[in-house]
């Protein structure tokens, strides 16, 4: 029974109410083999998300937010094709994310799937102890656009899943002493 008087009481203690449930499979392969030329790589990897629902409060019903704006997508995968030689080096990636639902319009909308491919170019002009390192590196080598979503935060793409940059371009310089 309450003191006399004492008509709320607050208790600030930190507290985990929602949950959180995920499965979903992740696979990567890579095979590489030495020709007259340096060696040439391939690396795939994918993750294939089967279920994201979330719970806010005890009791209450889980709600399924995989393949929905602002939430994760089920497919997404990337593949590179490397090549190293002695002194220089390239490599050529893909990266994949599946269409999905826009659920929050009225009505429910499709968000393409975003594809863009990244290039890396390097040299090495140290002698593997030290000197110097050049990378020429170019991402999202087409400039693809971010796929249309009608985000409630004000932007024209869903940040989770897409990146509004565009092409980037960087030269990357690494010394070793």
């Amino acid at each position: 029974m309450p003191a006399d008087g004492v008509e709320v009481i607050v208790d600030r203690r930190l507290v985990n109410l929602s949950a959180l449930r995920t499965r979903g499979i992740d696979l990567s392969a890579a095979y590489a083999f030495e020709t007259d030329i340096g060696q040439i790589s391939l690396t795939l990897a994918a993750s294939n998300m089967l279920q994201y629902e979330t719970t806010l409060a005890p009791g209450a019903a889980p709600v399924s937010a995989l393949n929905t704006l602002n939430g994760p997508v089920d497919l997404r995968g990337r593949a590179t094709l490397a090549w190293q030689g002695v002194q220089a080096g390239a490599a050529l990636t893909f990266n994949y994310v599946d269409a999905y639902r826009d659920t929050l319009s009225l009505p429910a909308r499709d968000i393409d799937s975003f594809q863009t491919f990244d290039l890396r170019l390097t040299h090495d002009f140290s002698d593997r102890e030290r000197g110097l390192v050049v990378a020429f590196n170019l991402n999202n080598v087409f400039d693809e656009d971010p796929p249309f979503a009608n985000n409630p935060t004000g932007f024209a793409f869903d940040a989770a899943n897409a990146s509004p940059l565009g092409r980037v371009i960087s030269l990357e310089l690494r010394q070793r002493w």
